[in-house]
């Protein structure tokens, strides 16, 4: 396999990617790529292995100094010194080394000007879904493990915490603190208390599920580490005999993107009844990131430029033959639009600043080209400090109709036309690889409120421009290229107000700045509201706005986690039966209901619609009652009338409406009423006032004050 241009090295014949190949050439001389789509470590190799007999393998790895786990019957991930990958590869019974691939956060586009508070769905539900007994798993970096948003009178709901980053083993306790991961600014915090964020006195910013257990998972973002952490909570669900929701705000567009590559389809392979997956589906979709084009001729050429906006940029082209040959022929350039040329560069050079090489994915028996450059290292090899340089690569067809796809992974660039030479990108087919998986639902975000009084000041901030419930300009739109189009569906996630990180700063590492503009609340660790005045940083703790799908995917985790509390054995299929039958649609997403469509998926989530189906879904499986002891129904108030959702089946009901002295204005009797059947009260044609509703079964019996 050739790596950075003519270098040769013999050591696994077609036994590994590029990813591998890449760690095993610069094993004696580490450069500082950054968050990459490769791993650069030298010393110990992360990596997938498709295995004939997957005992003997892992034996093989623990002898020689690494880690093993276990993935199914085929796969397993593991932690090697690299010096011992000629042994691994020797053995008859690995197949295939896939390197593992690093992921970032996703929520680059934070901190917009919009929002007050969060739009909590549900928030005139008077329900007794809260989550109670389900677990939410949140994989993510920047955890404050003992914010008052996870406590519930004065006791952590925080069940588990395992710091990947720290150790290979979970905690036994619930650390104090933080997680150490200053860069995250925050992120799983602020994540987790949207997903399940406790109901607080002094605070109205609780989360989707504010009573279930929490999760937190400390991860590095890598392939195999997230596979080996998703392995462990389904596991830790299971033995705890909970039904789980995990959030994974986090991603990578670079990947497969039919879903082949060996983390898709081992996070696919955990799927399963009361295990449920939400993933952030990117926040790039003003940036060009995609660029495809079919070369009809054999010879036939053109090349891509990376826009240099961004110091370190991350590529691949995919082949869209699956024959398993190459199709495609990839030479690596550097455009020096300062002299208007073409350059090619020395081995030496090209080792120094950059990783590239390609190969044949034995899953999909497609042709891929992989590139990582450091442009400021790029300048330091040519001693050239003042040209404006751009990583190229020439793309020339090796048969007739070669159609290729390619992605970047950057934080501000796209594919460039420039002087003459490559082709503008575009923001087709732009989704994160977790989000890509067939069985995780991936997750837009729509604009939330558009306002908000900052905590130190009472100054209010806005941005007139942006409209309620629409699509965020910043949500990647999708579809993929697998059977199941992303994203799923659409949740609130333009500047949203969740709990902060009071040890990381949202704009940069260190402590948190209390004085900044997007901190609007504080709360003391009895959960009550503290004035700006008597804030501490070091006591006190806080809430605040971020934007991005890391914030929507959160929502949607909350909101499965009510569902699951509801019928515990949903599958990720039924969960999208379950969205794609009652998202909303309206003049805003367009379509019907039912419809899927670019950008919108099957609409915005509508919680109280997908909890009766679920219900539904429940009664009709057999399933066993809810997880909690529950009442007997779910109210939600709406402008002119009263819906009344039933939880459990029931032989009758009687619900009536009477007037504060207590005459009754109306009363209806049910017969035989089903987990999930529904009966409305109407408000219409009352005066204005304050009402009582009840609600009377065999074995309950249950009222509310409604207000006309």
């Amino acid at each position: 396999m050739a790596l950075t241009a003519t270098a040769q090295v013999d050591v696994t014949g077609t036994k590994v990617d590029v990813t591998v190949m890449q760690q095993w050439m610069h094993r004696n001389s580490p450069r500082p790529l950054r968050s990459s789509g490769t791993s650069t470590a030298t010393d110990t190799l992360k990596a997938f292995v498709r295995v004939s007999d997957v005992q003997t393998v892992a034996d093989s790895i623990h002898a020689w100094g690494g880690t093993a786990n276990i993935i199914t019957d085929s796969l397993l991930t593991m932690r090697l010194p690299i010096t011992a990958l000629q042994r691994l590869t020797a053995l008859p019974e690995v197949t295939y080394v896939e390197g593992s691939r690093r992921r970032r956060m996703r929520m680059d586009k934070a901190r917009s000007t919009t929002g007050v508070e969060r739009l909590h769905l549900g928030e005139n539900l008077e329900t007794p879904f809260t989550g109670k007994g389900v677990m939410v798993a949140v994989i993510d970096k920047g955890f404050e493990y003992q914010h008052p948003a996870f406590k519930s009178n004065g006791q952590s709901r925080v069940v588990k915490v395992w710091n990947h980053l720290k150790s290979n083993t979970p905690y036994t306790y619930i650390p104090a603190g933080h997680d150490n991961a200053e860069d995250s600014g925050g992120h799983a915090t602020h994540v987790t208390g949207i997903a399940a964020g406790s109901k607080l006195p002094g605070t109205p910013y609780h989360g989707m599920a504010p009573e279930a257990d929490i999760v937190m998972v400390v991860s590095d973002f890598s392939s195999t580490s997230v596979v080996d952490e998703l392995k462990w909570v389904s596991d830790l669900a299971k033995s705890r005999g909970q039904a789980v929701a995990v959030n994974m705000s986090f991603g990578t567009y670079i990947h497969s993107y039919d879903a082949t590559d060996n983390a898709s389809t081992a996070i696919q392979a955990l799927s399963r009844p009361g295990f449920l997956m939400a993933a952030a589906m990117g926040n790039e979709h003003g940036l060009n990131l995609h660029a495809s084009r079919t070369l009809d001729t054999a010879g036939t050429s053109l090349y891509l430029v990376m826009d240099n906006v961004d110091e370190y940029n991350y590529g691949i082209i995919w082949g869209m033959a699956t024959d398993g040959a190459k199709h495609l022929k990839f030479t690596p350039y550097i455009y020096n639009a300062t002299k208007k040329q073409m350059q090619t560069l020395t081995t030496a050079q090209w080792n120094k600043c950059a990783e590239m090489g390609e190969g044949i994915l034995p899953e999909n028996g497609k042709q891929y080209y992989q590139l990582a450059i450091d442009l400021g290292e790029l300048h330091s090899a040519l001693r050239d400090y003042t040209s404006d340089l751009y990583m190229a690569v020439k793309v020339e067809a090796l048969t007739d109709n070669a159609t290729f796809h390619a992605w970047m992974d950057p934080y501000d660039a796209g594919f460039i036309a420039i002087d003459n030479y490559g082709i503008a990108g575009d923001n087709e087919y732009v989704i994160c690889d977790m989000a890509n998986i067939p069985d995780i639902m991936g997750v837009g975000a729509s604009v939330n409120h558009t306002s908000w009084k900052q905590y130190a000041t009472g100054t209010s901030y806005g941005n007139s421009s942006l409209q309620a419930g629409t699509l965020a300009d910043f949500s990647s739109r999708g579809p993929g290229m697998t059977d199941m189009p992303k994203p799923t569906v659409v949740t609130p996630g333009h500047n949203i107000v969740s709990a902060f990180n009071r040890y990381a700063d949202v704009e940069d590492s260190g402590s948190l700045n209390i004085g900044g503009v997007f901190v609007v609340a504080g709360v003391n660790q009895q959960g009550e509201a503290v004035s700006y005045s008597n804030a501490s940083e070091t006591t006190d703790d806080f809430y605040g706005i971020m934007s991005g799908t890391s914030m929507a995917t959160p929502a949607l985790t909350g909101i499965m986690a009510l569902w699951l509390q509801a019928n515990p054995e949903l599958s990720a299929e039924q969960v999208r039966e379950i969205i794609r039958t009652t998202a909303v649609r309206d003049s805003q997403t367009g379509g019907k209901q039912g419809d899927w469509t670019k950008g919108w998926g099957y609409g915005k989530i509508d919680a109280y619609a997908g909890l009766k189906k679920a219900l539904e879904m429940g009664a009709a499986d057999g399933i066993a009652p809810m997880i909690s002891d529950l009442t007997p129904v779910t109210l939600l108030k709406q402008e002119d009338a009263w819906r009344i959702l039933f939880n459990v089946p029931t032989t009758r009901a009687e619900v009536t409406l009477t007037s504060l002295s207590g005459t009754v204005i109306s009363r209806t009797s049910l017969d035989h009423m089903q987990a999930g059947h529904e009966t409305t009260v109407s408000l219409t044609d009352l005066p204005q006032g304050m009402y009582i509703i009840t609600v009377s079964t065999p074995h309950s019996r249950l009222s509310r004050k409604v207000m006309r």
